[in-house]
């Protein structure tokens, strides 16, 4: 009956061993797909994916490609990189203005949107404005976008109401939202304390924690100063 050499076995599980080893250091590194040159057909085929998923800002659209191409850069040599920049930023450019022309790409519905959605959802409006401008939609787009979503929420569609009165309801009727949420003001499960310090801390937490949400100083006093409606 023959038997293998006791060194066969071992020369071939080396010579294994080496091939998969050598297998492995062939593999593309991970991420390598997305550090690929970003030429004009593939920046319009990520921009085009990018905003098929989600509605979006011109300056989120242009921050995620720029993203996309500093990844690409930090596998180059200065000089390289640089080049490449150079070339890629005025494709990525032409690219999100192709996809605004288009309507693809619109501050202004997007800002209507993500307004309509915070207001629902229980924040202020000076939130509202902070977080449409971090999203690169500021002055007078945002505002139109948060007096629309006002009008909405308080059935004010006819344009005749002031706009302060407006955004005034709107507001108040998100902060009730949010202190509905929260069990702030009338919506406390128990009684303030009787104490006036005690009191006086619940209360100066309650209006911080609104005040980060949003509200202006008149609309959280209308809701945490309102006594609990009885059942």
């Amino acid at each position: 009956m023959g038997r293998h050499p006791s060194g066969s076995k071992g020369r071939e599980a080396g010579t294994h061993g080496g091939e998969e080893g050598s297998a492995r250091r062939a593999r593309p590194a991970r991420g390598a797909a997305s550090a690929k040159p970003l030429t004009a057909e593939r920046i319009r085929n990520i921009a085009e994916f990018y905003v098929g998923q989600r509605e979006s800002s011109t300056r989120m659209l242009r921050a995620m490609l720029e993203r996309r191409l500093m990844r690409r850069l930090r596998t180059l040599d200065p000089e390289s990189a640089e080049e490449e920049r150079a070339a890629a930023m005025p494709l990525i450019e032409a690219e999100v203005e192709r996809l605004t022309a288009a309507g693809v790409v619109d501050d202004a519905r997007y800002a209507g949107m993500k307004a309509r959605s915070a207001l629902a959802s229980g924040r202020g409006t000076l939130r509202i404005l902070r977080d449409l401008g971090q999203k690169g939609v500021t002055g007078a787009t945002a505002e139109a976008a948060l007096l629309g979503a006002a009008r909405e929420l308080t059935d004010e569609v006819s344009g005749t109401a002031e706009a302060t009165e407006v955004l005034g309801a709107a507001e108040l009727e998100a902060a009730e939202v949010f202190a509905r949420k929260k069990r702030f003001g009338p919506y406390r499960t128990e009684p303030l304390p009787e104490a006036w310090a005690e009191r006086s801390r619940v209360w100066r937490r309650e209006a911080g924690a609104m005040a980060r949400a949003g509200f202006g100083v008149d609309t959280i006093r209308k809701v945490l100063d309102r006594e609990p409606e009885e059942s």
